[in-house]
């Protein structure tokens, strides 16, 4: 788990220099999990805003590189059941991660490495 000092909703809170901390805490996971043949996905779970709950990004390692695509799918797969009108899963490929996440949502992220994975948006916790 990558957990802040600080109580923090979600991600979308962090100020810059925590956001570099845990950049830096990602790469040392990737490079260790290389080195066993496991490739790391982050994932963080911000629900129930309102409650005060202090977020955190889970580590997963998995032996299958192709789990940003698992995830992808699946993502896809669910937004399409729901059939709504707006797009609730979001490329964060080359972005901030603040800049895409709107304020007071629910969300689940995915990511794969440091370049960015999937956000899916929440609507009806």
């Amino acid at each position: 788990l990558i957990v802040s000092m600080e109580h923090r909703s979600s991600v979308r809170d962090f100020d810059q220099e925590e956001m570099q901390e845990v950049r830096n805490f990602k790469k040392s996971l990737i490079r260790m999990y290389d080195a066993k043949g496991k490739y790391p996905v982050f994932m963080e779970s911000v629900l129930r805003l309102g409650k005060h709950r202090h977020t955190y990004i889970e580590c997963v390692p998995v032996e299958n590189e192709d789990a940003e695509i698992c995830f992808w799918n699946e993502l896809d797969k669910a937004e399409n059941e729901f059939k709504t009108s707006s797009k609730r899963v979001i490329s964060t490929k080359g972005k901030s991660l603040q800049s895409v996440i709107p304020e007071h949502f629910a969300y689940f992220h995915v990511e794969c490495g440091l370049d960015g994975g999937y956000l899916h948006l929440i609507e009806d916790e």
